[in-house]
This record gives C-alpha cells, structure tokens and sequence, in this order.
C-alpha cells in the first residue's frame, strides 16, 4: 500500500490492518524461535559426534559388524590350519609307521631269499612288481 492509501484508510481499518502485520510478525518471530532451537540441537549433535564419520558409526555401527566378521575369519582359518596340521603329521606318522613294517618285511624276506633262493626266488619277484606297482600308482 502507498502513503495515500493508507491516509485515506478509517481508523478501523488501520486498526485491523495492524493486528494483521501483528499476528503475521507474531507467526514469524515463533518460526524463527524454533528454526533456532532445531539449528542449535544439530549443532549438538555434530558437537557430540566430532565429526560425520563417527556419526555414522554410531548409528550403523557397520565397523564394529566388520570387525566382528574379521576376528570371526581369522578364527575359524586358525583352527583350520591347525587341523590340517595335525591330520598331516598323524598321515606323515601312519606312512613313516607303514614304510617301516615294509622295510622290515623286506629285510626278512632277503635274509630268507639268500638262505633258500629257489624257495623265495617268486615271492621276491611278486613283492618287487608289487613295490613297482604302488610306486607307479603314487606317481599317477
């Protein structure tokens, strides 16, 4: 409005012209008390957080589940590897176990062989093929 128009304004109408931009500065002074009170609350919390990405920890907590899920990993590969170790060393035991009662029958059929070698002269050649036989099954 211009300075005419509201010269030639009564004074009722003033008066209700001025409660309007009242109630209007009114709403306005409470939007900006509560903007301020929302913006100090954010300010807080950034405060708290220090800084976004602790924000964002604290709320997902997506370090501490992959942490978790690492220590779980290497765990279980531990204990894996050791129980391979162990099923190792137990075949190592069973085949050194197993190349000793094979040597020693070995030994036992020579010594015989020298003593009577028409008599063990076919069981030599069998446990010879045989020996063959296993050792080219291993190389396979």
């Amino acid at each position: 409005m211009t300075d005419n128009q509201l010269q030639k304004l009564k004074r009722a109408e003033l008066l209700d012209l001025l409660l309007e931009i009242e109630q209007e500065n009114e709403a306005l002074a409470e939007e900006n008390r509560s903007l301020r009170e929302q913006l100090n609350g954010k300010e807080l919390n950034v405060a708290e957080a220090g800084s976004l990405a602790e924000a964002a920890l604290r709320v997902s907590g997506v370090f501490e589940a992959a942490q978790q899920a690492a220590d779980t990993y290497l765990e279980n590969t531990r204990r894996l590897c050791e129980e391979r170790e162990a099923a190792s060393l137990e075949r190592a035991k069973r085949t050194e176990e197993s190349c000793r009662a094979l040597a020693k029958a070995t030994a036992q059929l020579c010594r015989r062989a020298l003593e009577q070698p028409e008599r063990y002269a076919d069981e030599v050649e069998k446990t010879i093929a045989s020996l063959r036989k296993a050792e080219k099954g291993k190389a396979d």
